[in-house]
């Protein structure tokens, strides 16, 4: 299964590079109108989202909107010992962030307290293609997976998007966890179990 994984991964990574920057800022404009009209989004006070990189779909009109409204915006960090995802509050999104060692905005220790998983309502979930199950293929560290684990049942687990990134079946073992909904530019979906 690792095999099928990798090589999906790079087709997906290679499919998302190739849409053009002016498709990749209408996606993200849809994709926030369909998060806009969750109730989840409306009524929850802590969010915790990715901060994208390279070709990923770009939420942060959604995060200055959190902040604008004065709502708790999580990010998550990647420690430099263990795989476990500290997760972190972020309140300036030019000040807090720095690059991690893979190029990634996460937030700033100096900057940004550790936040408790619990205060967590809505998860807005990064990866480079579902199926719709909710299966998710992110980049390998399985991360995502067991921070999932740690986070409020209640808190909804929400994929974000392009539709080119939806695949027929995600290769999924024991451990993964999948998203509860699905929002592309063309859809929502609440995901099959």
């Amino acid at each position: 299964m690792p095999e099928a994984k990798t090589a999906l991964r790079a087709a997906q990574v290679a499919r998302r590079d190739g849409l053009t920057p002016q498709a990749r800022a209408a996606s993200a404009a849809a994709i926030a109108a369909r998060v806009r009209s969750l109730p989840a989004w409306q009524r929850a006070r802590g969010v915790l989202s990715y901060m994208a990189f390279g070709s990923e779909l770009d939420l942060d009109e959604l995060h200055r909107e959190l902040l604008k409204q004065g709502r708790l915006l999580v990010a998550p960090r990647v420690p430099a010992q263990g795989r476990a995802l500290e997760l972190r509050q972020v309140a300036d999104l030019t000040q807090d962030l720095g690059p991690s060692r893979w190029g990634i905005p996460e937030p700033q220790p100096e900057r940004c307290p550790l936040v408790d998983p619990a205060q967590i309502d809505l998860v807005l979930v990064p990866g480079v293609a579902f199926d719709r199950w909710g299966n998710r293929l992110g980049y390998g560290a399985g991360f995502y997976d067991r921070l999932f684990q740690r986070l409020p049942p209640s808190a909804l687990r929400v994929a974000c998007l392009h539709d080119a990134l939806l695949v027929d079946r995600v290769p999924a073992e024991p451990h993964d966890v999948p998203v509860d909904l699905l929002l592309t530019e063309s859809m929502a979906l609440v995901c099959q179990r």
